[in-house]
């Protein structure tokens, strides 16, 4: 999934897209995805360090891995303490 959604990225910007609206663009088509497979753990979680990603695109700020993935690791914890484990 994380290719796919680097390329789509990637050909929206060849199609001279700028960044930002490709990134929400990117955004918009990776939750529809996230939806259409049924909200796996493992999908929510790189959908949610993929958000991340985009969003420091939009906000002209760095990317960090280890927050995203400890943000990712709240957000799916906070609903069921045992998301972790999965």
């Amino acid at each position: 999934m994380k290719k796919t959604l680097f390329t789509l990225f990637s050909l929206l910007c060849l199609c001279r897209i700028r960044r930002k609206p490709a990134a929400l663009i990117s955004i918009l088509i990776l939750w529809f995805y996230i939806t259409l497979i049924g909200f796996r753990y493992s999908a929510m979680r790189a959908g949610i360090m993929a958000t991340m990603y985009f969003l420091s695109i939009l906000l002209n700020r760095e990317n960090d891995t280890l927050n995203a993935l400890g943000l990712a690791a709240l957000l799916l914890c906070l609903p069921n303490p045992y998301a972790a484990c999965s």
